[in-house]
């Protein structure tokens, strides 16, 4: 026998049980075959991984971008406070966070006129949350970290000289610094990690390679 005429017979046998097999939907249309399904889900799925980073990068930026805002505003509402009242207050403060909540700390400082500290103007607007924990805190759950130029700060002895200590980051030459310890910040197990973190001094959101 002829072998094209045996391969002819086998490709038709071969299409006729793909056929066979696609499911036939009211009114006589084909659907669609097992291997058509897993072949569309094959190609969704490599899409998904292609994006799925992708999103995730965008998300991780987007966060960051924000933050980087918030520890600017940060740092302009103290700016202003020490253009108002030439001078900042004389405590040891290092987080946005008045703990214990009946303390004066930041918080009141810059968001009420009720303490000794502020008799003129709102620095800094709060929200809800903020107000009920008396904490501003980050997109990873870290407090807002600041310093300024008042001879106490973060152990700084010299006032007004031009010079805060930003914590792990050491001398910044500025009246005012905020920071963001970003999303390796010591919390939740992870490694307190100062390259994370997003400030108010450096355009940085680009050099951490951290997750969202």
């Amino acid at each position: 026998m002829d072998a094209g005429l045996v391969n002819s017979g086998r490709k038709g046998r071969m299409r006729m049980a793909l056929r066979d097999n696609a499911e036939v939907l009211p009114g006589g249309k084909r659907g669609f075959t097992l291997v058509e399904m897993l072949v569309v889900i094959a190609i969704i799925a490599l899409i998904a991984g292609i994006l799925l980073p992708v999103l995730s990068n965008v998300r991780r930026y987007a966060h960051r971008t924000r933050m980087r805002d918030v520890v600017h505003q940060v740092k302009t509402a103290w700016e202003t406070y020490l253009q108002d009242y030439r001078s900042f207050p004389m405590i040891d403060m290092r987080e946005m966070a008045d703990r214990p909540t009946n303390s004066i700390g930041p918080m009141k400082i810059l968001g009420t006129l009720a303490t000794t500290y502020n008799t003129s103007q709102y620095y800094l607007e709060f929200g809800t949350n903020e107000w009920k924990n008396w904490e501003m805190l980050d997109f990873w759950g870290g407090r807002i970290q600041f310093a300024i130029d008042n001879g106490r700060s973060w152990g700084d002895t010299v006032a007004y000289d031009g010079r805060v200590t930003a914590g792990a980051h050491g001398a910044v030459f500025q009246s005012v610094a905020a920071w963001s310890k970003g999303t390796r910040n010591g919390l939740n197990g992870t490694t307190d990690d100062p390259t994370d973190d997003i400030t108010s001094w450096a355009h940085d959101l680009d050099k951490c390679p951290c997750s969202p």
